[in-house]
């Protein structure tokens, strides 16, 4: 059996800079964490290549400083356990 290789995405722009973060940080601070109405697609414009949903992806997943980034407590896993079966 061949193993086909997958050909890399021709819309993918690559990891995220420094510099990207600090835009999309900069956007968000300027229009206000809670607008739930953000226009990404503006932030996108500024972006190279980047679309408004990976910017919004890219704020809700990993730069949004309510995230946390500390491992589950103890209650958290039996709650996961609980809910899963």
């Amino acid at each position: 059996m061949e193993t086909q290789l997958k050909k890399p995405s021709t819309n993918s722009v690559g990891n995220w800079t420094p510099e990207e973060d600090e835009a999309i940080l900069r956007y968000v601070y300027e229009k206000g964490k809670g607008d739930e109405h953000m226009m990404w697609g503006n932030l996108s414009e500024t972006l190279l290549g980047r679309s408004g949903k990976s910017c919004r992806e890219r704020w809700f997943n990993h730069l949004d400083p309510k995230i946390k980034r500390t491992e589950w407590s103890q209650e958290e896993q039996w709650v996961l356990f609980i809910l899963r079966n």
